[in-house]
């Protein structure tokens, strides 16, 4: 008979992972950390001096919670980003956007006058629709007519058209997007449409 060895069979069954205690998880340093980076207490090579460390209130804003870690150099990039841009309260933030009184009183000036110049520049050719004096044009389409009046003649602000030189010596791109304009005005309610016109005004929006 072959001999049997009584040598017990090895289990396969592995035997379990012991799990990491507390005190081994918060030594460990979190993942995606950069090794050779300079850590959150160095000193910022730009500022010598400061850093995270040396400003704990600013530095605190980067990382509002522990639960949210940041890597060491995504602590000094947001450091040095509040240290350009400082936060502000909402209340004394502003807005960058809002005009100024004596903008608005220059804008509004210039649309005056302009609706004035637009209105009676038309009235000189009988293929034109007459806008109306609010023209209705938002402030792109209004942009452009600035552009154009000035580009032949007009006094940015005045209502007399005298100064515009006449449609014919425009260039053909350029009379072409004025009549466009027009097209897209409010037409004067008094006066009819000339044959053939085609208006692009749409009431209730402006064009």
């Amino acid at each position: 008979m072959p001999h049997r060895s009584r040598t017990p069979a090895i289990s396969r069954r592995t035997k379990p992972v012991p799990r990491a205690s507390k005190a081994d998880t918060a030594a460990r340093p979190p993942s995606g950390t950069k090794p050779g980076r300079a850590g959150d207490n160095e000193r910022s090579p730009d500022h010598p001096g400061s850093g995270p460390a040396a400003e704990p209130d600013r530095y605190g804003l980067c990382r509002p919670d522990e639960s949210t870690w940041l890597g060491d150099w995504d602590s000094n990039l947001d450091w040095r980003s509040q240290c350009r841009c400082p936060p502000v309260e909402p209340g004394k933030a502003g807005n960058r956007y809002a005009e100024t009184g004596e903008r608005r009183r220059e804008r509004q000036a210039l649309k005056r006058g302009f609706g004035g110049a637009f209105h009676d520049y038309a009235r000189q050719y009988p293929c034109i629709a007459v806008p109306n004096y609010a023209n209705g044009l938002n402030e792109y389409r209004l942009d452009i007519g600035y552009r154009l009046f000035e580009k032949y003649g007009w006094v940015p602000g005045e209502r007399d058209c005298a100064t515009i030189l006449p449609l014919d010596q425009w260039e053909a791109g350029d009379r072409e997007a004025l009549i466009d304009l027009y097209r897209r005005a409010n037409p004067e309610c008094a006066a009819p449409d000339p044959p053939g016109w085609t208006s692009k005004y749409r009431p209730g929006r402006r064009s």
